[in-house]
């Protein structure tokens, strides 16, 4: 359904002469992202609202998506997977995840989060065939979230001067570590789709 609407704005776009026929793969991903980002944000809002977890939310969610959206990372084959996974993601994050690392002793939390940081900066982008981005995009793209990531540890280290460690601290830390995984599992899929292809 949410891939028929894509295909329906695209056409209308294309008719439009708004974009160019051969960006019609494109079009369709970015329409297919937007909406799914709307759904996805809607659905954290009802959460953090219902479950009354605003901090944790906010850090977890906001660390997560400033990442992924330099970093790429793994996409479902069908929006409803997406929008499922996410939003368990969300509440496993705000629930479970948090609230067990938040119990952790200081000197092991750092080292974990100095550890999460290291790798997450190591790990280079990788996105889905659609996102079509070039090679100098990628470059400044990788830039960017290695910055975003030294921005993040900045703030975790002010917050915890100021607050000692506390949620804010300990979601960005949970926020870092699913983007990571996230686009750890798209260079997985993608490695395993051209192994597949060339044996096609």
């Amino acid at each position: 359904m949410l891939h028929t609407y894509a295909i329906k704005i695209t056409s209308l776009c294309i008719g439009k002469q708004w974009i160019d026929a051969e960006d019609r793969d494109w079009c369709i991903y970015t329409v297919e992202k937007w909406i799914m980002i709307l759904l996805f944000f809607s659905a954290t809002i009802i959460w953090m609202v219902g479950s009354g977890k605003y901090i944790e939310t906010i850090a977890t969610v906001g660390s997560f998506y400033a990442i992924r959206r330099r970093a790429g990372g793994y996409h479902a084959p069908h929006p409803w997977i997406c929008l499922l996974t996410s939003a368990t993601i969300v509440i496993a994050s705000t629930t479970l995840f948090c609230s067990t690392i938040s119990r952790l002793p200081c000197g092991v939390f750092w080292g974990l989060n100095l550890a999460a940081v290291t790798i997450a900066i190591i790990v280079r982008p990788e996105y889905p065939p659609q996102a079509n981005f070039s090679a100098s995009e990628k470059r400044e793209n990788t830039k960017r979230k290695n910055i975003l990531l030294f921005f993040l540890l900045v703030c975790q280290l002010i917050v915890s001067v100021i607050y000692d460690m506390n949620m804010i601290v300990v979601g960005i830390f949970v926020g870092i570590n699913i983007a990571t995984l996230t686009v750890i599992i798209e260079k997985i899929t993608s490695t395993r789709r051209k192994i597949y292809n060339e044996k096609g």
